[in-house]
Formats: structure tokens, sequence, C-alpha cells
């Protein structure tokens, strides 16, 4: 029964604390692979104090910004209308280690060169870094499995 309910779409974070508190492991084993639940970082750590398991399951922080070059200017996270224009579009998604979970580029208007692409590299690290530090600063400190 537990499990059932553990398995519901878009379950909230005050059903999923319930859920772990009871400590039924094939509830909180549903709760887990519910893709769709939304979990608190604290309730992932009660479970850990608990013995229910043996660290939080997140590997890293994983975050996502858009780069491009617009006016011969490299700009970071493009608003819609600098989108628009752009003569170069880049999505980047990178885990806070900076390893690429994915990497996409379009030269819309333009080609663009080595040089460029180095640079709106390290634009998207340094923005990647930004959004990790706002999840880490609302999480607070995780021990992530290693």
């Amino acid at each position: 029964m537990l499990s059932a309910i553990a398995r519901r779409n878009g379950l909230s974070s005050k059903v999923s604390d319930a859920v772990a508190t009871t400590l039924d492991i094939p509830a909180i084993a549903a709760l887990l692979a519910n893709p769709s639940a939304k979990i608190r970082a604290q309730t992932l750590e009660k479970l850990v104090e608990a013995g229910t398991l043996t660290s939080v399951p997140l590997k890293d922080f994983v975050a996502a910004v858009s780069v491009g070059i617009v006016d011969g200017e490299i700009l970071l996270d493009l608003s819609y209308e600098e989108d628009s224009r752009a003569d170069v579009d880049m999505n980047f998604v990178m885990t806070a280690g900076y390893k690429l979970v994915e990497v996409q580029a379009t030269a819309e208007r333009q080609v663009f060169d080595e040089q460029q692409l180095g640079k709106m590299i390290a634009l998207a690290r340094a923005g990647v870094q930004q959004l990790i530090a706002k999840q880490q600063a609302i999480l607070g400190v995780l021990t992530l499995r290693q």
C-alpha cells in the first residue's frame, strides 16, 4: 500500500517526508525510484542518519546555461531577443566538477573559431559555477555519493 503511494506521479515533498519517516524499505525504494517525487535534502539526510541509506543518492550537482555570440560579444544566459539574433548559440550542461553532460552548438549566422569556443566554455563554466553555488546554498551541505 505505502509503496503504491510512493510511486504516485508528482508526489509532494510532504508526502515524501511521510513515506520516509516510516522507514519502510520497499516504500522508500519506490520513492527514490519515482522521478517525479519531490524529495527534500533534509529528508535524504534523515534517511542517512537512520541508516536506511548509506549516503545521499546524488553523485554531483548539475546545471545548464546558454552562451552565445551576439553582435560580436560573447554573452551568458541569452534572453529571447538575444537568442533570436545570435550569430552563435551554445548550450552547456555541466557537473560541479565541470564534467560535460551535454554540449550543443550552432553557428546560426556566422562560424566561430577555437579561441571564441574557449571563451564560451570559460563563460559557461562561470555560469554553471554560480548556479551550482545557489543549489548548494539551498540544499545545504550534503554528503554526495562518491
